[in-house]
C-alpha cells in the first residue's frame, strides 16, 4: 500500500524536493568556502601584523638609542664646559696670586738687601763649617753671617715668608743663614741649593730668578738674586720666598670642586704631587697620572677614567682633572629612563594602531 502511495506523488512535489536539496547543498558549499577563505586570510593578517610590529620595534629602538646618545653627548659637552670654566677660573686665581706674591717677594728682597747693605759691602770671610761642609763665610762690612740669623729673621718678622743667605762653595751654593726649616723643625743650615733647579741656572748666568721652586720637598714662590763682591764676582745668593701652601683659598677651592659623584680636580706641584688633596682621590690615581705627565701627555683615557692636565708654567703647577666614565653613564641613564617611561604609552598606542590596520588589510 506504501508503494502505491509513493507512486501517487506528483511531479510538482518532486521538483520542490529537488530545489530544496540543491539550496541546502549550495549553503553548505558557501559555508565551507567562507571557512577556507578565513583560514587562508588569517595567516596573511598575522604575518602583516608581525612584520609591522617588528618594524615598529626597530624604529622605536633606533629612536631610543639615538636619544640616549644625544643625551650622553649633551652631558659630556656640559661637563667639558664646566672643566673649561674651572681651568679658566684657576688660571685667573693663580695669575692674580702670583702677581700678589711676586710683589711681596720683591718687597722682601729689597728689605733683605737693604738690611744687609746697612752693615756694609759684601765680602768673602773666613772658612766655616756648616753641617758636613767647609764653606766661605760672607761678611757685610765687619759682620759675619754664618750662623747669624739676625738679617733673615728681621726680614721675616717684618714681611713674613722665609729668607736665606747662601755662600758659594765651588759649583754649589750652601745655606749659611736661614729660617727655612727642615722636616724636624731645625733650620736648614748646611743644605745646598738644588743643583738642577731653575734658580741656580739663572744665578750661574748672573741673572735673578723669580718663580716657584721646590725647597726641601716643599713648593715656594721665591726670589733669588746674586750677592756680588767689589769685583762683581758672585760670592753668594740672597733668597726670600713664601710657601705655596699659603694659597689656601685657591687650593681648597680646587680640591672642593667635584665632577659628578667621583670625579675631582687636583693642583700638582712640579713633582706631580698634590698640593691640596681632593676628596675621593687615592695615591694610586696620582701615581698613574705622574707616569703620563712625565711623558708630557695632556689627556688620556685608562678605561674607567678620562684624564686631562692643564699646565701653568709660571707656577710650575699642573691642574689635573679626572672624570669617572661610570658617573657619566649613570647620569645619562637616570635622565633617559623617565623619558623612556613617558614613551611607553605612545609605544602601546602605536602597537594597537598597527594591529588594527593589519586586521583591515
Amino acid at each position: 500500500m506504501a508503494r502505491a502511495r509513493s507512486r501517487t506523488i506528483s511531479p510538482s512535489c518532486e521538483w520542490i524536493f529537488e530545489t530544496v536539496a540543491r539550496r541546502d547543498h549550495a549553503a553548505k558549499a558557501s559555508r565551507i568556502s567562507v571557512i577556507h577563505g578565513t583560514m587562508k586570510t588569517a595567516p596573511r593578517i598575522h604575518l602583516r601584523f608581525f612584520g609591522a610590529f617588528l618594524l615598529l620595534v626597530l624604529l622605536v629602538a633606533v629612536a631610543l638609542y639615538g636619544g640616549y646618545r644625544n643625551l650622553r653627548n649633551s652631558i659630556e659637552e656640559s661637563l667639558n664646559d664646566s672643566i673649561d670654566e674651572r681651568i679658566a677660573g684657576t688660571h685667573r686665581e693663580l695669575v692674580a696670586a702670583r702677581q700678589l706674591y711676586l710683589e711681596r717677594v720683591q718687597s722682601a728682597m729689597r728689605l733683605l738687601k737693604y738690611l744687609a747693605a746697612a752693615n756694609g759691602a759684601p765680602t768673602v770671610g773666613n772658612t766655616v763649617r756648616v753641617g758636613d761642609r767647609a764653606v766661605p763665610d760672607i761678611r757685610f762690612g765687619q759682620e759675619p753671617t754664618a750662623f747669624d740669623f739676625d738679617l733673615v729673621d728681621r726680614t721675616v718678622a717684618l714681611l713674613g715668608g722665609t729668607a736665606t743667605l747662601f755662600s758659594r762653595a765651588g759649583d754649589d751654593f750652601v745655606r749659611i743663614s736661614t729660617n727655612v726649616q727642615m722636616a724636624d723643625g731645625a733650620r736648614a743650615v748646611g743644605t745646598v741649593l738644588d743643583p738642577n733647579g731653575p734658580a741656580i741656572a739663572s744665578i750661574r748666568r748672573g741673572e735673578a730668578y723669580y718663580g716657584v721652586v721646590d725647597i726641601l720637598g716643599r713648593s715656594y714662590i721665591t726670589g733669588y738674586e746674586p750677592i756680588r763682591d767689589a769685583t762683581n764676582t758672585i760670592i753668594g745668593i740672597y733668597y726670600v720666598g713664601y710657601l705655596v701652601e699659603t694659597l689656601d683659598q685657591i687650593g681648597e677651592s680646587v680640591a672642593a670642586s667635584r665632577l659628578l659623584q667621583h670625579g675631582f680636580f687636583a693642583l700638582l706641584d712640579q713633582r706631580h704631587q698634590p698640593l691640596f688633596h681632593p676628596k675621593g682621590a687615592t695615591p694610586e690615581h696620582f701615581k698613574t697620572a705622574a707616569e703620563h705627565l712625565e711623558r708630557n701627555e695632556v689627556s688620556w683615557n685608562d678605561g674607567r677614567w678620562i684624564w686631562r692636565a692643564e699646565r701653568f708654567p709660571e707656577w710650575q703647577l699642573t691642574l689635573l682633572v679626572a672624570l669617572d666614565q661610570a658617573d657619566v653613564k649613570q647620569v645619562s641613564w637616570s635622565r633617559a629612563l623617565p623619558v623612556f617611561g613617558l614613551m611607553t604609552p605612545v609605544f602601546v598606542a602605536a602597537w594597537l594602531l598597527v594591529y588594527i590596520l593589519a586586521r583591515r588589510l
